[in-house]
């Protein structure tokens, strides 16, 4: 068997990364000689020359084994492949230098590797596949822990001690639970991931001191229901992923908080309806709902769609629907890639051929557009729609459009709407324009980049005060009559 040392020049890098593979058990003879080679390596370590070793090691990882790495100034090291016979060192004494360590078994093995990492004091990314971890002793000082695979089970008795951490993987773990302290001291964190754990609940406030989290992603769980006070504290958050959970319950204002959310994943949810609660996310661009139990027009409701009208990207596929739904017509035509992408989504539902007036709905609707919506929908013109004996389809769809015009409505008066007229109020009174002179003065302006800022306000004071005046006389003037009416007719009775 050949252990030759293989090297790649990498031009770019300043770093010099080490991948370490036990290999299978050797011989006595193989192994000595081995030891023999690695411990003479001479790793250039010269800011001019910087290269990625890769050699194998046998499955005994010796003191005399890595001391070849010593005057290396390993950053990265890699080791694949342990198991429970592998004797583990302190990696400290020999690459004090370390930054990034991953140590990865095929099968998850219960092997205690924190001794060799534990006096590594500018380690910062830590990746452990497939190995059980005690991770509360492993975290504190990382800035970046990659713990998928293992067997963490409770995080609710534990507290994460790293204040600098950004990104926390404890994927496809055992977790049954976690605490509102669990992730309190992890200030600076900003991507968390705790995807195929079998939580079935999640705490009060279980991340409200996490105030910078980007990204958290919780499919494969067992959560079946979700208030604002599990998100409270996350106005940053972007992305939050719920795919593949059994959700029973969503509040209406569960996504209160997320102020800031961009994308929400809730494929495979077994949801029957969008949730009212998607209408609190006014900068929601990303909804996926795919592979539910939508298959009624009640199943999009109008009231929750025309509120969507940021939306860039509307999963919809693999749903059972089967009545087409007219909310989808509340959607802006100005995003084409939108609008082609549910068109082609109905082609592959079962409303496709339940109700054959699903592609002239959308070909009536689409007519009056771009040329590439006509080109979209020219296979289904008014010629083929009236030989196939579908005239009645226009007149379905003029009722829909009529029916959806109170939601237009709805959409104009919404506080997302009302949020984005002020926010170009605002742009349009910080308009910057040169400074208007005389002839004389043009140069000198120029010179010395004045600009005057142009701002268009009205006084409109005096005609709140004539206003409420007109009111308030108006009422009088009504109350006025009633009272006439009223004597007159007790005058009568009399």
């Amino acid at each position: 068997m050949s252990y030759a040392t293989t090297r790649r020049f990498v031009a770019t890098t300043t770093l010099i990364h080490v991948l370490l593979a036990a290999a299978p058990a050797l011989g006595q003879d193989d192994c000595d000689s081995m030891h023999a080679r690695v411990s003479g390596l001479n790793l250039d370590n010269s800011a001019q020359n910087r290269f990625i070793h890769s050699f194998p090691l046998s499955f005994r990882l010796t003191p005399t084994l890595v001391m070849g790495l010593v005057d290396s100034n390993v950053t990265e090291l890699r080791i694949h492949d342990i198991d429970e016979t592998t004797p583990l060192v302190d990696l400290a004494k020999y690459t004090p230098h370390l930054r990034s360590l991953e140590f990865s078994t095929r099968e998850r093995q219960p092997i205690d590797v924190f001794n060799t990492f534990r006096h590594l004091k500018v380690l910062e990314n830590l990746r452990i596949i497939n190995v059980d971890v005690d991770f509360s002793r492993v975290l504190r000082g990382l800035r970046s822990a990659k713990l998928s695979g293992n067997a963490i089970e409770d995080l609710a008795k534990h507290v994460l001690l790293s204040k600098d951490i950004y990104d926390i993987d404890l994927s496809r773990n055992n977790i049954t639970a976690l605490a509102a302290h669990t992730f309190a001291l992890c200030t600076e964190l900003r991507v968390l991931d705790l995807s195929q754990n079998p939580v079935e609940s999640l705490p009060y406030k279980p991340f409200f001191r996490n105030s910078k989290l980007k990204w958290i992603k919780l499919s494969g769980t067992r959560i079946t229901r979700l208030g604002p006070e599990h998100f409270a504290g996350l106005g940053a958050l972007k992305s939050l992923t719920l795919s593949y959970t059994p959700l029973i319950s969503i509040d209406p204002f569960a996504f209160l908080p997320l102020k800031s959310l961009k994308t929400l994943d809730l494929e495979a949810t077994n949801i029957t309806a969008i949730p009212s609660a998607v209408i609190q996310n006014c900068g929601l661009t990303h909804l996926n709902a795919a592979h539910n139990m939508l298959h009624r027009r009640s199943s999009l409701p109008p009231e929750v769609i025309a509120l969507l009208s940021g939306l860039s990207q509307l999963k919809l596929d693999g749903n059972p629907l089967i009545e087409f739904p007219p909310s989808l017509f509340l959607l802006s035509t100005d995003n084409f890639r939108l609008i082609r992408q549910l068109f082609q989504t109905m082609t592959s539902l079962p409303v496709w051929t339940e109700e054959p007036c699903t592609p002239y709905y959308w070909a009536m609707h689409l007519r009056n557009r771009s040329s590439s919506y006509r080109q979209l929908t020219s296979s289904w013109s008014e010629e083929r729609m009236e030989r196939e004996g579908l005239s009645y389809c226009r007149e379905q769809y003029e009722w829909m459009i009529e029916e959806m015009e109170i939601y237009r409505d709805l959409e104009k008066n919404s506080g997302c709407s009302a949020n984005r007229r002020l926010r170009s109020a605002a742009l349009a009174k910080k308009t910057v324009l040169p400074c208007e002179g005389n002839s004389t003065n043009t140069t000198s302006s120029r010179k010395h980049g004045k600009l005057a800022v142009v701002e268009t306000r009205p006084d409109i004071s005096n005609l709140l005060l004539a206003s409420l005046i007109a009111n308030v006389f108006f009422l009088c003037l009504m109350l006025s009559f009633v009272c006439i009416i009223l004597c007159y007719g007790n005058k009568d009775r009399y």
